[in-house]
């Protein structure tokens, strides 16, 4: 093999490479569309208890967030087995503790108004450390957002149901939104 052939290889196997890299890095950042539907529904339906009169969200969360957990932890399961990433799931479920510990103590022990903006900024910074274990580096960008808009509707609005309306369409809506977008662009 002369050395232009042994170069052309090289530059052809460089090219695979980089082709696998893209395709991998894009199979990471669309991955994980199905769990954010998910919390999205979740987090949008949360409103109707509060719109049918429930006095305390608290019961809705109780059930919704374990079972969506549940969920959560099936989904990504599903997608390490079908890709073969087989990584661990100690950091994912920490998270997942982390996020229930923080927004449930913080709705307990913060002011009404100001704990809907914990717990749904909470909830935000939960699936920023997601983004950063997946290395999805664009959720950040959103999980940002979210929280400088969860803390200005807490600024903004005096009365806690439209807050609390504002901010789980809001999560609901964009975790929607973020997860189509995610299911589009799927390789």
């Amino acid at each position: 093999m002369t050395e232009d052939q042994m170069a052309a290889e090289a530059r052809e196997l460089l090219a695979n490479v980089t082709r696998v890299q893209s395709h991998a890095r894009q199979s990471m950042l669309s991955a994980s569309w199905s769990i954010f539907i998910l919390w999205g529904l979740i987090s949008a339906a949360s409103v109707v208890p509060l719109l049918l009169g429930a006095d305390d969200m608290g019961f809705y969360w109780l059930v919704a967030a374990p079972i969506g957990a549940i969920v959560s932890f099936w989904l990504g399961a599903r997608h390490s087995e079908g890709v073969g990433v087989g990584e661990s799931a100690l950091p994912y479920a920490l998270t997942a503790i982390g996020i229930f510990v923080f927004a449930f103590a913080g709705s307990f022990l913060i002011d009404s108004r100001w704990a809907i903006v914990w717990v749904f900024s909470v909830v935000a910074v939960g699936f920023g450390v997601f983004a950063i274990l997946d290395r999805q580096q664009p959720v950040l960008y959103l999980v940002g957002l979210l929280v400088v808009a969860f803390v200005g509707l807490g600024l903004g609005l005096d009365d806690s149901t439209s807050l609390y309306l504002s901010c789980a369409l809001l999560l609901g809506g964009s975790y929607l939104g973020l997860g189509v977008g995610l299911r589009m662009a799927r390789p």
